[in-house]
Parts: C-alpha cells; structure tokens; sequence
C-alpha cells in the first residue's frame, strides 16, 4: 500500500513539475499606512510584523532573556530570532518579486551580507528549495531551506519517503510503551532494514533533497562558516546535511533524526556520495543541531532528537487540531 501510495504521488509529483503549476500556501500583505506586514500561512495562523520589529536585532530579546535559554543564544552574530525569520521567507518563491521585497524590508544587514542564489541545477522542482545569505567579511554562508509547501506535492512525497518509519515506530511506541525502552540504535537498525526491503523489490527512489543540498554546501569550499537553518522539512533537512558536512543548523518543529540516521547513511553510501570511514565517524552523529520544539506539535514528535533541543510554549492551543503549533508564525519564541 505504501509503495502504491509513493508512486501516484510520485506520478502526481512528475505532471506539477511538467507544468510548473506549484501555487504557495504562503503570502505576506503590507499596510503602508501602519508600515506592518502579515504574513499568513496556509490558512491557519499569520504573524504580523510592526515596523519596530523589523530589523531583527530590535526584536528585544534582553525583554524576555529568563523567558527560554536559547533567547540569549547567538550563533556567529544572529540571534535565534533572526534564524527562525530566515527559515520563514524560505516558504517564498526566491525567484519572485515579493520574496525580495519581503527581504529588503524584515533584514537590514550589515553591507557585507549579501543574497546570493544557488545555481538552477540546485533549485529546481522536485528538488529541496533554499536560499543562501553570504557574508564575505566573515566569510560566513547562510543557507535557509524552505519547510513542506502544501501547494508542492514533490514536498509531501519527500516527507514520506525519509519519515514514514520513523513515524510507524513513533506510533508504535505510543501503542506499545516497551519500545522506548530499546537502545536507538536497535531501532535505527530496524527502520534501516525495512527501507532496505524497498531495494530488494526494486522500489527505491534515487531522488532526495538532502543530496542536493550537501553537493551545494560541498561546493562552498572558501566559505569556512556555513550554518544551515529551516522549518519542518526544512528543519531537518538543516540538521541532516548540517551532519553530514560537519556544520552547525538551526531547525524549527523539525523531526527527529536520531532513529533514522543509519538509513541517512545508507542513503549516502548507495549514491556513492558517502565516504565510509567518514560515516563511521561518531562525529557525524547530529550533535551540533539545534531544534527548536513547540509544545503540542506532532510532527516534532516524529523519531527522537539529537543535538540541542529547546521546547518552547505554543499560544494557539486551541487551534492544535488544525497543526496551528507546528507552524512557524504560532509559537512565541523570543518576542
């Protein structure tokens, strides 16, 4: 059932991509008269952004610095806060007016900061979508990699294909509590052994964003600071190929990884694009990750955390149903 599934998706996936017909569940309208911007997300939640808050160091994190431990965490000189928006404008499409003007108007960097787009070969449909802000002064690289797009169904079929046992053993464990008393690593060894079954019967997919997305970072070979951050989906594809190149990342209500990161490099190793005695390093584990985690957020819930994880209080509770504390916009971090 599952492999049919993936393959009409999949099919479905090929015809959007044939016609470039990917509508974003995402906009932003400004009020000129107010100078605010709101920005909505799929219907659910919007965030609204005063003038005063536009330039991200005057979101006044010393206000609320007792309210969570990473409030005063900075990482080469951006705040949490400044990540968290960054992963925000990666759901906009990067070759659209309103993604440069909603740029232009939330971030004053500094002059040595400047947007600088990855090559086509890198950003095309049915691949990971992401953006990359490059200080020279610092020689710092910051890639931000958009979440799953509702509207891209290319996206969907990504979020099955790397977390679908994860989540099998995820509900597996809420249904049966002795799971969670096994090592991660009898875990991981499992759900690497059912995705191994998808080869036996020829039903593997050579496609993953997170190849991509580490060829662009390997390509970066000047750039000694790349910090990689993103949204859901993009939140872990930051902390997957953050690991996998031996950078730090910065996820929001991303999945865990920790169960499913034999099957990352399993993945690696059958495109030939993963050095075996670099695998078997321990220091390609996930632990320079940060994840921010809302409360009452099931996709978080999916796999276990490595690295850092900070959970934060969610304020739109009420609408938990509706996936409101998954999103980006609900949850208060820092403001």
């Amino acid at each position: 059932m599952f492999a049919f599934s993936m393959l009409a998706f999949s099919t479905l996936s090929s015809l959007q991509d044939l016609n470039e017909w990917n509508p974003l569940d995402i906009s932003f309208k400004e009020n000129k008269t107010s100078q605010e911007f709101r920005i909505e997300h799929a219907k659910i939640v919007d965030l609204l952004l005063a003038k005063s808050m536009q330039h991200p160091q005057n979101f006044s994190t010393a206000r609320h610095e007792g309210r969570y431990a990473i409030c005063s965490y900075e990482l080469h000189g951006l705040s949490i806060v400044d990540y968290a928006l960054l992963a925000q404008l990666a759901y906009f499409d990067s070759e659209k007016e309103d993604f440069h003007r909603l740029f232009s108007a939330l971030f004053r960097f500094p002059k040595d900061f400047q947007l600088r787009m990855p090559p086509i070969k890198n950003r095309k449909k049915g691949h990971a979508q992401f953006y990359d802000i490059y200080s020279s002064k610092r020689n710092l690289s910051i890639i931000a990699i958009s979440g799953t797009d509702l509207g891209r169904i290319s996206d969907i079929v990504e979020d099955m294909k790397m977390y679908a046992e994860s989540l099998v053993f995820t509900i597996l464990s809420w249904i049966f509590p002795t799971i969670r008393v096994w090592p991660d690593t009898t875990t991981s060894f499992l759900i690497q052994f059912f995705h191994e079954l998808l080869y036996i019967f020829n039903l593997h997919d050579e496609t993953w964003y997170f190849n991509s997305l580490t060829e662009y970072v390997e390509s970066l070979k000047n750039t000694t600071n790349v910090v990689l951050t993103g949204h859901s989906l993009g939140g872990g594809l930051a902390i997957i190929t953050g690991a996998l190149t031996r950078h730090p990342s910065v996820g929001f209500s991303a999945p865990g990884i920790t169960h499913g990161w034999r099957k990352v490099l399993a993945l690696r190793e059958r495109t030939k694009k993963y050095d075996r005695k670099y695998g078997k390093n321990k220091e390609t584990f996930p632990h320079t990750a940060l994840n921010i985690v809302p409360a009452n957020d099931p996709i978080a819930m999916v796999d276990s955390h490595a690295g850092m994880v900070q959970k934060i209080a969610c304020k739109h509770t009420h609408q938990a149903l509706q996936m409101s504390c998954h999103m980006l916009e609900a949850p208060t971090i820092c403001f």
